[in-house]
């Protein structure tokens, strides 16, 4: 075994083979919970939330694909995810603290709600790249019953993904999520802000094709008088005082 250290000096022989095979037992760990993860979504496997979702009654697949939605962009994403830690600007709160690689899970948590709308997704394998695209979308449904709405929702999912990935290139480019939310940081901070109120108001479009589409509540178990997404005004580059909130005052 090749020689690892322990900061400049080389690391005991012992030390290198604990290190080794906790590896190993985390690789082995991370594939199975891969497999687990392509399982719970296959289409072919009794149970999974993606056979539930075309599977079945359509409305109650509709309401399954609106509730994991609306409260992703308007709850989970932008609050918990994105709104929290910019408000505290503590790294122990992003999403991905450990791989410092926040950035591309905020990318592609956005993208996964633009799959699901459009019934698409990219296909990577070995020598090609390629999207899938379902015959049939949610967002082609919007665009038979309302046009407004379905151009509505293409130019907010469009805002989304263009912040995301401005997110995502400053992440690629020196500046982690960490040093984005940061005081100092206010171009990022900008940017993070403008990507929260994008998101709360896609959830809030998206609350109105589930109105438009007449499903009743589609979440039985909470009480649709419940608000779903949380009001956040993004910060701007220059503003008086008392108009939004000051983000770089609060440590």
């Amino acid at each position: 075994m090749a020689a690892c250290t322990s900061g400049p000096k080389p690391a005991p022989a012992e030390h290198c083979r604990r290190r080794a095979r906790l590896l190993d037992i985390m690789a082995e760990h991370l594939y199975s919970e891969l497999g687990g993860m392509t399982l719970n979504w296959a289409g072919n496997n009794p149970g999974s939330y993606g056979l539930h979702l075309i599977q079945g009654e359509v409305n109650n697949g509709l309401r399954r694909m609106l509730f994991g939605m609306i409260r992703l962009a308007g709850d989970e994403l932008s609050g918990e995810r994105m709104q929290v830690p910019l408000l505290s600007q503590s790294p122990e709160e992003e999403q991905d603290c450990f791989s410092d690689d926040t950035h591309q899970s905020l990318y592609y948590n956005a993208r996964g709600i633009a799959n699901v709308y459009y019934g698409r997704y990219r296909i990577v394998g070995q020598d090609d790249t390629s999207t899938y695209r379902a015959p049939q979308s949610l967002a082609k449904r919007v665009a038979q019953i309302d046009p407004e709405l379905a151009a509505r929702l293409d130019q907010q999912i469009d805002r989304v993904e263009s912040l995301m990935a401005a997110i995502r290139h400053r992440g690629e480019h020196g500046e982690p999520f960490d040093r984005q939310i940061q005081a100092s940081n206010r171009e990022s901070r900008v940017l993070l802000g403008e990507a929260i109120a994008a998101l709360q108001a896609l959830s809030a479009a998206l609350e109105a094709v589930a109105a438009r589409l007449a499903l009743g509540s589609i979440n039985p178990q909470a009480p649709r008088s419940e608000s779903i997404s949380r009001t956040y005004t993004a910060p701007a580059t220059a503003h008086r005082s008392g108009d939004q909130p000051d983000l770089d005052g609060l440590g």
